[in-house]
């Protein structure tokens, strides 16, 4: 319940303001305003900055998920998927993916391949990020969550989730080509066809 109150006078108080309105004005200048218009001006800049996070998050989403022209989209991705009998496995790299966008990729790979396991692996704010789902057919032998926490070790971190989908992360995002490697030969060993 104690409050503390500052205060200056005569001489401090005259140069206290001096430097506060200097401040001000330094400001002013960069944002090319008034001293009265500052606030408005960057509530402005901060309102800006949200949209173009946004229209970025966005585009990231959909060169992910429709595909861009440089890197072939979901097809190209599609066609690096590995055989194990009747079921197919498929581990990607694409950095900076936030998480949600990370598992509709995942689960979009999944349902366009069938019976199969996906690995979706990124690189965001250096670290780790791996998402594993697995058909529901495949769900009884190949666990997304055993698969996901064996590959999590990789890059040094730790994970969990369904049968059907997992999630992990780490902080050793170099590792993250190791973990796919790793994960073609969990599932490969999961399915009974160790590669």
């Amino acid at each position: 319940g104690v409050r503390r109150i500052e205060a200056a006078t005569g001489l401090n108080a005259l140069s206290y303001l001096q430097k506060v309105e200097g401040s001000l004005a330094k400001v002013a200048r960069t944002l090319k305003s008034s001293p009265d218009d500052v606030g408005e001006k960057v509530e402005r800049l901060f309102e800006q900055n949200r949209t173009l996070e946004k229209e970025l998050a966005e585009a990231k989403k959909k060169a992910a998920l429709g595909g861009g022209s440089s890197g072939g989209g979901v097809d190209g991705m599609l066609a690096q998927a590995k055989s194990f009998g009747d079921a197919k496995a498929l581990a990607v790299r694409l950095d900076d993916l936030d998480a949600k966008t990370a598992r509709e990729l995942a689960d979009q790979l999944r349902d366009r391949l069938g019976n199969a396991a996906v690995l979706v692996a990124s690189s965001v704010g250096g670290k780790a990020q791996l998402v594993v789902t697995v058909a529901k057919t495949l769900s009884d032998r190949a666990k997304a969550g055993d698969l996901v926490r064996d590959i999590a070790k990789v890059v040094s971190g730790s994970g969990g989730g369904r049968p059907d989908m997992a999630q992990a992360g780490g902080t050793d995002p170099g590792q993250i080509p190791a973990a796919m490697e790793l994960f073609y030969g969990k599932v490969g060993e999961a399915l009974g066809h160790p590669s």
